[in-house]
This record gives structure tokens, C-alpha cells and sequence, in this order.
């Protein structure tokens, strides 16, 4: 039955696709199919729309964070779009990029001297974002308790964990850059609750490190820790992109929640990460705190490669320290609160 569904909606874009070109509409579409990814995109294409060059958007997400960006005159949409509780990454990796008519249009910057990335790998490496973002913030609706939070300086954190998944989770190069210690997390959430800021957690009820959050935090025991999804209206993208240019900065893991954060210019603490060739080429305000992984015949510790494959019987993944997170977060952020 899976199949059968994914199967029709990749029918359903490829039909709309070729209606459009039929009427000879120019359509952007990425290959890269992860929320962070889709908001870096519309970013690219900001200045690239006309009355003849539309952004195509497949599923619901896709409409929502095209529709943040642009008017509504310069997005095109599938016949019928996936659904939320859909996967775009499943559909679009299994069924749309390896078709011969799915032909996205892929930007890429120039960091260095003929050193070109594509838009996900060179976020943050845009000149000025906080203007075009301030433009789009201060003309959204913004839910009321979002608001109200954001009166005091605020931190903003998100975890991915998959520790529900135990059987995939036992390989060590599934989902890498998750955390998988959650016990620095919660010592980190008793540490801030101290602080006289307030704290945003970032997450929806299917991620895991909400799931797995302590009942204390789910019910309000700490006064300045708080759910977006119980301030946010929907969970709404006007709202996460609020919660990140009005914040303090954003500790957590490297994922699509923290994108609007380097969007916005905020100082961005990643813990937990993957080594790429590509950070070097990243701003300041984005620091790596990378996962480390160990050679057990060798006796060798190095950065955990998003490149390379490890062997569980041959490696073992070093995550990154409480004591190195919080004295960062010091460093960089709380020092001025």
C-alpha cells in the first residue's frame, strides 16, 4: 500500500510538470527534499521569480515555506499535494530523482577561488539575509504566545534522536548527526533553567527527543522552558521564522531548525556534528561542536566523516561533552545574559 500511495502522487507531480511546460511555464524545483533545505532554496530563488518563471511545490510543506517567501502568483503547485503526514524525502529519493523528467534546477555559490557549493552546503554564506527576513517576519501572523515569550531574551534548542528506532539505531551510521546520549540534554535544560532567559524547545510530538522529554519540562515544572509547539498555532512557519530572528541563538543539533536561525545571522552552536570539507567555507556565527569517532585496533580518535562508513565492531562514536557544550554556550551566548 505504500508504494501504491507514493507511486501516484510521483504520477500526480510528473503530469502537473508537463501541463506547465505544455502552457510554457519555466518551473524551479530542487532535488534536495529535507525542510532546511526547501527554505535555503526559496532563498536562492528569491530574485529569480517572473511572470514566467514559477517555484513548483509538490507537497503541503513545500506550499507553506514557498508561501513565507513569495506571493502567491509565483508558485505553482502540484495537482494534489502530499500530505503532511507524507514523506517528501522518501517520495522524492524513491520515486522522483531518478526519473529521466524530473529535471530540478540546482544553484550553487561561489565561496573560493573555483570552489563552488550547492545552496544547503553554503547556508549562511549570504551577505545580508536579516533584511529580506525582517521584510517577511514583520508582514506574517505571528501566534500571540509566541509573542509574548519573545519579550525576554530567549534561547532556542532542537534534538534529534531516534532512539524508538532501536533496530536501525544499533548501526552507527544511521541518522549521524543525531544526539544519542540524552542525559547531557537534560543536565543542559537543568543548567539553563537557572538563567534569567527563556528557553524554546523546537520539535513536533512525532520527534523522538520530545516524546522522550522528562514530564517535569512537558509540564511547565520550569517557568522559563517552553514547547514551540504548544506556543505555535500549527507550528506555523511564520512562527519558527519569528522565533529565530528574535532570539539569543540556537543550540542543538544540525538540521532543517536551525536553517532560519542562519538565515537570520544568529549565533548557531551544533553540537554533535559531522565533519564536511564544506564548513570551513561557513560563517562564524555557526560553530561546529563535531562527534568524534574511535579506532579500536588503532587506538586513533578523529572527527566522525560524513563521507566515510564505520563498523560498529571496529569504531565507537564520542559524543560531544556536557561540560564542552555548556562551556561554549557561555562562551558565545549566555556571557552577555
Amino acid at each position: 500500500m505504500k508504494f501504491v500511495v507514493y507511486f501516484f502522487f510521483s504520477k500526480i507531480i510528473f503530469f502537473s510538470i508537463f501541463f506547465q511546460k505544455c502552457i510554457k511555464k519555466n518551473l524551479l524545483y530542487t532535488n534536495e527534499f529535507g525542510f532546511g533545505d526547501y527554505v535555503l532554496y526559496c532563498c536562492d530563488i528569491r530574485r529569480k521569480l517572473n511572470h514566467k518563471t514559477k517555484i513548483f511545490c509538490f507537497s503541503e510543506l513545500q506550499n507553506e515555506i514557498a508561501s513565507f517567501f513569495f506571493e502567491k502568483k509565483h508558485i505553482i503547485n502540484s495537482f494534489i499535494l502530499l500530505p503532511r503526514f507524507l514523506n517528501e524525502s522518501h517520495l522524492g529519493y524513491h520515486f522522483l530523482i531518478k526519473k529521466d523528467f524530473f529535471k530540478p534546477t540546482i544553484f550553487t555559490k561561489l565561496v573560493g577561488k573555483n570552489i563552488r557549493l550547492i545552496g544547503s552546503d553554503a547556508c549562511n554564506l549570504s551577505k545580508n539575509p536579516i533584511q529580506f527576513m525582517k521584510k517577511k517576519v514583520n508582514s506574517a501572523k505571528i501566534s500571540s504566545a509566541v509573542i509574548e515569550i519573545l519579550k525576554k531574551p530567549t534561547l532556542c534548542l532542537y534534538i534529534k534522536n531516534f532512539s524508538k528506532y532501536s533496530n536501525n539505531n544499533n548501526n552507527i551510521n544511521f541518522q549521524v548527526r543525531q544526539t544519542r546520549n540524552l542525559n547531557k540534554i537534560k543536565r543542559l535544560l537543568h543548567f539553563l533553567s537557572t538563567k534569567k532567559i527563556n528557553v524554546i524547545i523546537l520539535g513536533k510530538n512525532k520527534d523522538h527527543f520530545i516524546q522522550l522529554l522528562p514530564n517535569s519540562i512537558k509540564k511547565g515544572k520550569f517557568k522559563n522552558i517552553f514547547l514551540l509547539k504548544d506556543l505555535s498555532n500549527d507550528y506555523s512557519i511564520n512562527d519558527q521564522a519569528y522565533v529565530a530572528l528574535n532570539s539569543i541563538g540556537y543550540i542543538g543539533s544540525g538540521s532543517g531548525a536551525n536553517v532560519f536561525f542562519g538565515l537570520c545571522n544568529k549565533i548557531t552552536i551544533v553540537i554533535d556534528f559531522v565533519f564536511s570539507s564544506s564548513d570551513k567555507y561557513r560563517t562564524k556565527n555557526l560553530i561546529f561542536l563535531y562527534k568524534m569517532i574511535y579506532d579500536k585496533k588503532n587506538k586513533v580518535l578523529e572527527k566522525f566523516k560524513w563521507s566515510d562508513s564505520y563498523n560498529k565492531k571496529k569504531h565507537r562514536i564520542i559524543e560531544t561533552e556536557f561540560l564542552d557544550i555548556k562551556k561554549t554556550l557561555i562562551n558565545k551566548i549566555l556571557k552577555a545574559y
